[in-house]
């Protein structure tokens, strides 16, 4: 039987998903998290010893097409309209801050 998290685990969870939730949302979540690992505790208990591996099931291999080299913009082209640039890069503003 899988335990169910705890408040405390979840609010680590959610520190770490940078996710700022409600006590209520908190609190659901516990159930919601508790529940899917249910569920996976039931397909570990599946048999597969007599299941073929596979990666994917349609039969098809390498369908795409031969790599060519095409023309493209330079550096200096592909960089000319950049509100803002470093030694040959774009400079954007970070996605992902640390508080």
């Amino acid at each position: 039987m899988t335990k169910n998290l705890t408040i405390d685990e979840v609010k680590h969870i959610a520190k770490l998903l940078n996710l700022n939730l409600q006590e209520s949302e908190i609190k659901k979540l516990a159930g919601e998290l508790s529940e899917a690992a249910s569920y996976v505790e039931v397909l570990q208990e599946l048999d597969l010893d007599n299941t073929t591996e596979t990666a994917q099931v349609t039969g098809l291999t390498n369908i795409f097409r031969q790599d060519e080299v095409k023309s493209s913009l330079s550096q200096s082209d592909a960089l000319k309209n950049a509100k803002k640039t470093f030694d040959g890069y774009f400079v954007v503003p970070p996605t992902i801050r640390k508080k």
